[in-house]
């Protein structure tokens, strides 16, 4: 656009994600039934066409496997739009790689056979990055994809005015144990969520400030992770 190439994606029927340097060379590699995107907005576009569950074949089939070791497998995500901004987030911090890979691995038609081994008996999505016609295997052991804590990150966003408020009518913020139970399908965290979002009212914290839409992102990733302590 505008005469610069941009990075391009290309995801395929298996959930195989390869990363181009422009637009022309993702079609020029003529993958078969390959979609593409090279924003998130046009992530978000293609999604919206896939069946409910794809967000989380995507994601389960490479989260936990080597080298994506540090990211989580999830049963579910809230919605599509935390599933869109996660995985795009993944591919970005690939990305910032690039340069450095590229100088250090070769074209990987050589080594595809060693990671075909690696995986067998379990398929594994691959990212791969296409750099002058040589694609590199990309080993991403800086992606920032820890799961999200209760007390690191969930607990702090709510004030000691927002608990004691909620107290007295047996709303419990401060208590992992009563913001993880997973009595009725996690009920609820998933009461406090649809107050802070607003989709049941009053909205909370009664009066405002709300909470931004970075934070309610933050507690559906941490609804996603699998409530982690």
């Amino acid at each position: 656009m505008n005469g610069v190439a941009m990075n391009t994606f290309t995801i395929d029927t298996n959930h195989n994600i390869t990363a181009f340097a422009s637009l022309e060379q993702a079609r020029a590699a003529k993958i078969l039934n390959a979609e593409y995107f090279g924003s998130a907005q046009e992530l978000a576009k293609l999604a919206a066409s896939w069946p409910r569950t794809r967000p989380i074949e995507i994601w389960n089939s490479f989260a936990g496997v080597a080298p994506f070791t540090s990211l989580k497998p999830v049963k579910r995500f809230t919605n599509r739009k935390v599933a869109v901004a996660r995985i795009w987030k993944a591919v970005q911090a690939l990305l910032a790689n690039v340069g450095k890979q590229a100088a250090q691995v070769g074209p990987a038609k050589a080594k595809r056979g060693k990671e075909a081994q690696q995986r067998k008996g379990r398929h594994t999505a691959l990212i791969i990055v296409r750099i002058e016609d040589k694609e590199v295997i990309l080993r991403p052991t800086q992606i920032s994809a820890a799961p999200v804590s209760f007390a690191s990150d969930i607990l702090p966003l709510f004030t000691a005015t927002d608990i004691a408020h909620m107290q007295p009518m047996g709303v419990l913020l401060s208590q992992y144990s009563y913001m993880s139970g997973s009595a009725n399908d996690h009920q609820n965290a998933t009461t406090v969520q649809a107050y802070l979002t607003g989709t049941q009212q009053p909205q909370m914290p009664l009066g405002g400030p709300f909470w931004s839409q970075q934070q309610l992102d933050l507690y559906a990733q941490w609804m996603s992770d699998g409530f982690q302590p």
